[in-house]
């Protein structure tokens, strides 16, 4: 059950977060360039950042240790979308979409790994189940 609520929250936080990124750049008066900037800049720290934080999820020992650093990741994704309400210049929002996306895509790679991990001990529970919830 609890992979169940863990991905309907990541989910819906990326269905509240990511459509209204266009739109919310748009209030605060960027233009075209500047918001296909942000948004390219987020994709490409995305990319570097699932490598990064898979390699050190790979070290951890632990599933506990693994739980605590997909926990730490969700957090400290939302805190900088918080963060990210503030911001009002170009530079500042960039550092807060690249700081986000450093975070919250790899989240969501990193908890399929979790709930396979979890499938993978718990006879009769098959991974499709839980990860459709999300």
């Amino acid at each position: 059950m609890k992979y169940k609520v863990l991905y309907t929250f990541a989910y819906m936080a990326i269905g509240a977060f990511t459509p209204f990124i266009g739109p919310y750049l748009e209030s605060l008066g960027f233009d075209g360039t500047d918001i296909g900037t942000v948004t390219a800049i987020g994709t490409t720290v995305a990319i570097v950042a699932v490598a990064f934080w898979g390699g050190i999820y790979s070290r951890q020992d632990t599933k506990q240790k693994k739980s605590l650093l997909v926990a730490g990741l969700c957090i400290g994704a939302a805190c900088f979308a918080v963060c990210l309400k503030g911001a009002a210049t170009l530079a500042f929002v960039i550092l807060f979409f690249a700081l986000i996306y450093f975070m919250q895509p790899p989240s969501i790679s990193l908890i399929d790994s979790l709930t396979v991990l979890s499938s993978e001990k718990t006879a009769g529970k098959a991974f499709g189940s839980k990860r459709a919830w999300g």
